[in-house]
Formats: structure tokens, C-alpha cells, sequence
């Protein structure tokens, strides 16, 4: 049974992945918002009230990219915790309980 355990830790693998999956996903797709807005921003002729549709564009590109940074910490803190505790991260990273 300790063995099965022991090697059970491996499953986080699983969500590992798919936080890293995932921040990939919305790294990708943040990119090619800003792509669409500025290909909109020069493409539009009316220049009316372009300042506030950029500013709400891109808060919400900064929301997609924050969402990808909390995957990433995420991902590299279940490793951590779980897999390879010999990891190398910047200090303020290493995480070392859950409630780090």
C-alpha cells in the first residue's frame, strides 16, 4: 500500500499539465487579441472613442494574461510540492507547503 502511495503522487503529472496546457491556451490566445485589436485600432476610420475602446480591450487582455500567470505559479508549485522539490525557481517562488 505504501508503495501505490508513493507513487500516486505522480497523478499531480495530470494537473501539472493542464495548468501548463492552459497557460499556453491563454498566453496564445492573449497574443492574438492584441493582434485583432491593433489590426482593428488602424483599420477603423472613426476615431471616435478609440481611447476607451482600447482601454477596455486591453484590461481584458491583461485579465486573460494574469490568468495565465496564476496557471503557470500554479503548475510549477504542484510540481514542486509533489514531483521534484529540487526544482530550480527564484526564491520568492519556492513554495514548499499549500499554503505557500
Amino acid at each position: 500500500m505504501n508503495a501505490i502511495l508513493s507513487k500516486s503522487r505522480y497523478l499531480i503529472l495530470m494537473a501539472v499539465m493542464g495548468t501548463l496546457m492552459g497557460m499556453i491556451a491563454l498566453m496564445v490566445f492573449g497574443l492574438w487579441e492584441i493582434y485583432n485589436i491593433l489590426v482593428l485600432t488602424v483599420s477603423n476610420h472613426s476615431h471616435k472613442d478609440i481611447g476607451k475602446q482600447l482601454t477596455f480591450a486591453f484590461i481584458e487582455v491583461i485579465d486573460t494574461f494574469l490568468i495565465a500567470t496564476v496557471c503557470y505559479i500554479t503548475s510549477l508549485g504542484l510540481y514542486e510540492l509533489f514531483i521534484d522539490d529540487a526544482l530550480e525557481l527564484p526564491g520568492w517562488l519556492n513554495i514548499t507547503t499549500l499554503d505557500d
